[in-house]
């Protein structure tokens, strides 16, 4: 199976960047899972002069300067949106979906992915033993 860049194995965590244009400005949307927790990151693309000034004061690297081209309840709305479009596309592609695989996430005892052409979820909070020996037998069979 190849490898996917944006995943991280350690963390069993994910990121996945969009460009977002909203008339004439560009914005990136980053959807992002940390250990279970999905995150969503909307950020203005710096483009004309007056944005720079506005904007473009602050290191880009370190800090990020709330912009004012939306209310809270309007991107609040549009990644209620961006998900809702997110699971349709999932389902309805789901019936052609077989790509096989599994993921381990260790801090909280999940094992889950889509095998035998269904997809699945294993919770072993209560019982640590029982997740690492279905992990190890699970790697077996994938070698």
């Amino acid at each position: 199976m190849p490898k996917n860049e944006s995943y991280d194995e350690y963390k069993c965590s994910f990121g996945y960047p969009f460009l977002v244009q909203i008339e004439e400005s560009s914005y990136t949307l980053n959807f992002t899972d940390t250990k279970g927790c999905f995150s969503f990151y909307f950020k203005k693309l710096l483009t004309t002069p007056s944005e720079f000034e506005q904007y473009g004061d602050i290191p880009r690297d370190i800090i990020h300067k709330p912009f004012d081209d939306f209310l809270k309840e309007d991107i609040k709305r549009f990644i209620q949106l961006f998900f809702g479009y997110l699971l349709s596309y999932i389902f309805t592609h789901e019936e052609s979906y077989n790509d096989e695989f599994i993921r381990y996430q260790n801090y909280d005892f999940f094992i889950y992915g889509y095998r035998n052409g269904a997809f699945f979820v294993d919770e072993y909070a209560e019982k640590q033993n029982r997740f690492y020996e279905k992990k190890r037998r699970l790697k077996a069979l994938r070698s």
